[in-house]
Formats: C-alpha cells, sequence, structure tokens
C-alpha cells in the first residue's frame, strides 16, 4: 500500500470534508481495497451518508464486483431519485439495455440539457414542460401537467416530488396531505416525499408524527444532502 495511505484506525479524528479527499485520493491512486475498507468503517459510524455509499458502490465497481455495486446504486436512487452520480454509475453498469434507456433520460431531464424527442406517451415530456412553468410560477399550470406525467405511471419519484413542491407553493393544505400520502404509499423509502410529509403533518397539528418522520430522514441522510437540496429549490 502506498505512503499516502493512513491507518484505517485514524479514521474517527477525520472531519467528513477530510474524509471524502482521502477516498477519492484512494479511489485516483487505485487504492481501491482500501477505500473499500475506509467507506466501510466511515458507515459505521454515518450508516446515513448517502455519498459514501455512492462511494462505497464504485470501489465495488473498481474491484470488478458490479453484481454488488447494482442494489446499492439502486437503493440510493429509491431514497433520492435526484442524486445524480449513481443514475450516470448505472447507465454504465446496467445489465438491462431498457433500464439504462430509462436511466439516459433521467439524467437528461436532471441536467437540464435540451429536451429530447419523447414519444407523446412518455411521462418526461410534460414533467420537462411543468418543471418551466413551475420556475415561472405558473403553478396550476405546472399541477396539470404533472398531472398527465403521473398518468403515464413513471418508473421512478421524479414527478411526485415535483408534485408535491407544486402543492406547497400553491398552499393547498388539503392537496399537499392527500398528494403526500398517496406517493408515500407508493415510494415510502424517497426522502423527499418523507420530508414534505412531514411538513405536512407539522401544518395538521400531528407534530409528533412529524418528527418520527424527520428522524427516519436524518438517519438515511446523515449529511443532509437531500433536505438541502430540497429546501434549496423551494
Amino acid at each position: 500500500m502506498s505512503q499516502i495511505t493512513p491507518p484505517l484506525n485514524s479514521l474517527q479524528t477525520l472531519d467528513r470534508y477530510r474524509f471524502l479527499m482521502l477516498l477519492h485520493t484512494a479511489n485516483e491512486c487505485k487504492e481501491f481495497q482500501f477505500a473499500k475498507q475506509a467507506a466501510m468503517l466511515w458507515l459505521v459510524n454515518y450508516p446515513g451518508d448517502l455519498y459514501v455509499q455512492y462511494s462505497q458502490a464504485l470501489t465495488h465497481i473498481n474491484l470488478d464486483n458490479q453484481a454488488q455495486a447494482l442494489p446499492l446504486l439502486e437503493a440510493l436512487i429509491e431514497q433520492d431519485p435526484l442524486f445524480i452520480e449513481p443514475i450516470q454509475t448505472l447507465i454504465a453498469i446496467s445489465p438491462s439495455g431498457d433500464q439504462r434507456t430509462v436511466y439516459e433520460a433521467i439524467l437528461k431531464y436532471l441536467r437540464k440539457e435540451d429536451q429530447p424527442a419523447f414519444s407523446k406517451d412518455h411521462w418526461l415530456r410534460p414533467l420537462w414542460e411543468a418543471r418551466e412553468a413551475y420556475a415561472q410560477g405558473s403553478y396550476e399550470q405546472a399541477n396539470a401537467l404533472i398531472h398527465q406525467s403521473i398518468l403515464l405511471n413513471p418508473p421512478s419519484p421524479i414527478p411526485a416530488v415535483l408534485h408535491l413542491q407544486t402543492a406547497y407553493k400553491m398552499e393547498n393544505q388539503d392537496m399537499l396531505e392527500n398528494l403526500s400520502e398517496i406517493y408515500y404509499q407508493k415510494w415510502p423509502k424517497c426522502l423527499q416525499i418523507n420530508i414534505i410529509k412531514a411538513i405536512s403533518e407539522i401544518d395538521q397539528g400531528k407534530e409528533s408524527t412529524a418528527v418520527e418522520r424527520l428522524h427516519y430522514v436524518a438517519a438515511h441522510d446523515s449529511a443532509g444532502q437531500v433536505i438541502m437540496s430540497l429546501m434549496g429549490s423551494q
């Protein structure tokens, strides 16, 4: 092992920024076994660190263990469907051509690239327009377009997240309450849905339920990646 590699038992003295730099350096120097062990040790103390979970999946790929990386990456986008890096990696390693096509379309949407020529029945076609309407403050129009996307049975909770954000902006508490429950039942692990549902529960006077839900979110996103992104977009 190279001289840049510190003893693993010293990891507990590092803050998160320095730890992520260490992981990056280990991967750049092809110290993949060290990177794998370091990520595992970090996740013992911070099991909900989504980015380190992603780094752990990358080390499996670098160690030629794609079969172990695949479910880790899929679990990450189940929790945070807006997490671009796992989607990029899934495009490269997914054994299903159809699934790669889905990820490629989602990645273009998340990167806000030029809108592809989707077919009329593609769920991302109305969602692309809905995002523009939302950004312009045309929430009624956005709501109608998102509804079209939802009717096309999307494989991702991305439309649901935008739908809940739109209901929040419309200050429609009944809509927010109903939609958050419907989408939570379909995508219970999606952290954005859990966060917005907790906000709705607070407004309903269900503080204890909301606090319990936010504890769940914090346990599964210890670095606050999702809530910082979500609140920044409100």
